[in-house]
């Protein structure tokens, strides 16, 4: 059974159609309680008028946002905060920078190459000051990998020692397994020998 509301049409002064009730905008001043347009009319008739209002009042919109994000910085850095933190925003700035990392791949390695070559005492003395302040834990970290095998260690071993390429070894993980047997029957024998 249909209420009263379902029950009760209305023409629409836009479109000139008859609609039930429930397809027009509320409006607590008219008397059935609901504006003269639907909302399908209402929305369309706004949206005209906004474009309208915007493209006259340009200026002054611009300038009241401007003064308004000045007046409220903590509300739009928490705000960005917020935004950023959302799954789709990241990666839709992943691939913004992936796109834009590989279209000017030759133009980045252009600018790096140039600015090395105008800035080659500024490189040197850089890595010279931080080879000297990390020598120590570059070495431990040397020493890690040749006692733990790491594949990095005997990639670089087998490609010394055999003239492997890395192609060859991606393929063949094999190749690096027996090359760490190896290097530990090595050591186990200097060990026993010891």
């Amino acid at each position: 059974m249909k209420t009263i509301q379902e029950a009760i049409t209305k023409q629409c002064v836009n479109c000139n159609e008859e609609k039930e009730i429930k397809l027009f905008t509320p409006d607590k001043r008219s008397p059935l309680g609901v504006r003269n347009t639907c909302k399908k009319c209402t929305k369309i008739l706004r949206g005209k008028y906004q474009k309208e209002y915007y493209q006259l009042n340009k200026e002054k919109k611009k300038e009241a946002a401007r003064l308004w994000k000045l007046n409220n910085e903590d509300k739009v850095v928490e705000y960005k905060k917020e935004y950023a933190k959302l799954e789709y925003v990241k990666q839709k700035n992943r691939d913004r920078s992936n796109k834009s990392y590989h279209d000017n791949d030759g133009k980045r390695k252009q600018y790096l190459k140039t600015w090395y070559y105008q800035n080659v005492d500024t490189v040197r003395k850089s890595k010279r000051d931080w080879f000297r302040k990390n020598i120590g834990i570059e070495m431990s970290k040397k020493r890690e990998e040749i006692h733990g095998l790491s594949d990095s260690y005997l990639k670089d071993r087998i490609r010394i020692q055999y003239g492997i390429n890395a192609e060859s070894l991606k393929y063949n993980p094999e190749i690096i397994e027996l090359k760490r047997f190896e290097l530990k029957v090595k050591r186990y024998i200097k060990q026993i020998n010891n």
